[in-house]
């Protein structure tokens, strides 16, 4: 979603929001939102868990696969489903905290990734910003070990080899983690917090490159990182 995002304007001209009980009012144009649709649809933030967001953009189903097969990608029914039936996706900014986020029932599914990689050439970029400064960041405090989460085809892991690491990653599409692995990185294909305790306090840095926007519990995998390291 986050992805797709980008290629769209904003759809509001103020914001709304609200908390469990309430809808405030305010100005936006289609989709519109009533008061029960507000109380029944907004999670929690994923981060401090406060109920008070506002919604910050606002697409519905068919403009997102839309985004997407203007790219060339197109879905199985059974994969957009859960978009199809929500109708419209809303990005949240919570009033607490600032954290931006997406219901989490909507993201997308390991089947969802292997499709998207298996028709998005280049999906996943060799020359993101955050590959180099990752790396760069690394060799500055003396890091000799690295653990991308979500690590992709392993681009990110290539730029820390460069720097002279020793490159780690989880990535659980299938297609995505077998290429790393097959550039020469170390790839678990399990949740990170399902990684053997054996590996606990054995990384020097732990990335996270475009990935807390994707999890519905970001708090948890941010614990989970700092009892690897």
């Amino acid at each position: 979603l986050s992805n797709c995002w980008r290629n769209f304007p904003d759809r509001s001209k103020g914001r709304r929001s609200f908390s469990p009980g309430t809808c405030a009012a305010g100005v936006m144009e289609e989709p519109e939102l009533n008061e029960s649709d507000c109380r029944q649809k907004a999670p929690t933030c994923l981060l401090c868990d406060s109920p008070r967001q506002a919604i910050h953009h606002s697409l519905n189903a068919e403009e997102i696969l839309k985004c997407w097969s203007l790219g060339g990608v197109h879905f199985r029914a059974p994969v957009v489903q859960p978009l199809l039936e929500a109708g419209v996706i809303h990005l949240y900014d919570c009033l607490d905290c600032g954290f931006q986020f997406f219901d989490p029932r909507l993201a997308g599914s390991s089947e969802f990734y292997q499709q998207l990689h298996a028709q998005a050439e280049g999906y996943y970029a060799p020359d993101r910003p955050e590959n180099e400064r990752n790396a760069q960041y690394a060799v500055q405090r003396g890091c000799r070990t690295i653990l991308d989460v979500g690590c992709g085809s392993g681009f990110a892991l290539d730029a820390a080899r460069r720097a002279g690491l020793k490159t780690y990653g989880i990535e659980l599409n299938g297609t995505a983690a077998a290429e790393a692995a097959r550039r020469g990185h170390e790839i678990f294909s399990v949740l990170l917090q399902n990684l053997d305790v054996t590996w606990e306090g054995k990384f020097d840095l732990i990335s996270l490159n475009q990935l807390l926007e994707h999890v519905p519990d970001p708090a948890r995998i941010v614990a989970a990182c700092a009892a690897l390291v």
